[in-house]
């Protein structure tokens, strides 16, 4: 059988599997808890779903998650911080770093590779091509994130049992370049998982192809990821909601209720890419947010997975505080 058959029974086989997945588990499920929930009792992060998944029959806590986040010497901090915080309810916690720490615990992957944000895409490829090599069969999602993102576990353990870990998929916030959905990647910042069996090709089929997947240094890791993933044979999953609304936030919550975030991001998506290539960066939640005017505080899926791009370690401790620590009481 050639190549390109094979290339296109599988991804047939796929795209079956992942509209089951998504019209069965997704939009049904997600339909339900809207019926339970009041729209007037909703809040920012509704606390029904954070305590239906610390039950201990809950299959989310059946899943086995390891996190890891990429920082730098000088992001101590800020990575301390994820550590206390949102990375204390994976499974397993892992920082990658340039230099050894061992009050981090964080673990050394080719540390002769120099800062900066050009090495990127080069210090995420071996980061997980160790992942594969060390934990592969430990665990069954791998999600990356960063040192100035926000990861609420209980959320993102109930967005990953709507798909099988054995199936070759990596979800998020995804995009597209040019608005072409055959080029197509995760954002970055706001976090990705991989599958086991994602991991599996990623380790096997994609770091080892010298072509989709080089090693060369670029500042656009996410691009690379996700370009290198769908010509390896990996899907890029859809994550939003019911109602269409983004659960992977790749900036911070209050950039969406005020709308801020769409008056300027589609120039600096713009400037963020052509530095690598001539390529324009289009969103989908751009595109859908600015057709629909989606913004606001009902814009916030009430399973939301994540924000992006904190100020500093005192967010991810502010976060931490107003959705875990916050009670809200009753006057009756």
């Amino acid at each position: 059988m050639s190549t390109t058959i094979y290339h296109w029974i599988n991804w047939g086989l796929m795209l079956l599997s992942y509209v089951a997945s998504l019209s069965l588990s997704g939009v049904i499920t997600g339909k339900i808890i809207k019926a339970i929930i009041s729209p007037d009792s909703r809040l920012l992060f509704n606390q029904f779903h954070l305590r239906q998944h610390q039950s201990e029959d809950n299959p989310g806590n059946r899943i086995r998650i390891l996190c890891w986040v990429l920082a730098t010497s000088d992001k101590r901090v800020n990575a301390l911080a994820a550590k206390k915080t949102w990375g204390k309810r994976c499974d397993k916690f892992v920082i990658v770093s340039d230099v050894a720490d061992s009050d981090l615990g964080t673990v050394q992957v080719k540390s002769r590779l120099q800062n900066g944000k050009e090495v990127l895409w080069l210090k995420t490829r071996e980061s997980f091509k160790y992942l594969f090599d060390i934990h592969l069969q430990d665990f069954d999602w791998f999600l990356k994130a960063d040192v100035d993102t926000y990861i609420i576990v209980e959320n993102l353990r109930y967005v990953l049992t709507l798909y099988d870990p054995d199936f070759p998929i990596a979800l998020g916030e995804r995009a597209n370049v040019d608005g072409n959905s055959n080029y197509s990647f995760l954002s970055g910042g706001s976090g990705y998982a991989l599958s086991r069996a994602a991991l599996k090709i990623f380790g096997e089929v994609a770091y080892p192809d010298t072509n989709p997947c080089q090693a060369r240094a670029i500042a656009n890791e996410d691009v690379m990821m996700g370009h290198c993933m769908t010509k390896s044979g990996i899907m890029l999953g859809d994550t939003r909601d019911e109602l269409e609304r983004h659960r992977f936030y790749h900036n911070k919550p209050e950039d969406y209720i005020e709308g801020k975030w769409r008056k300027w991001f589609p120039s600096v998506m713009k400037y963020r890419y052509d530095k690598a290539s001539s390529h324009k960066i289009k969103l989908w939640m751009n595109v859908k947010f600015t057709r629909s005017g989606k913004w606001g505080i009902n814009s916030l899926s009430e399973t939301t997975v994540s924000f992006h791009t904190l100020k500093n370690a005192t967010s991810l401790y502010l976060l931490e505080n107003l959705i875990y620590e916050v009670k809200v009481s009753s006057c009756d």
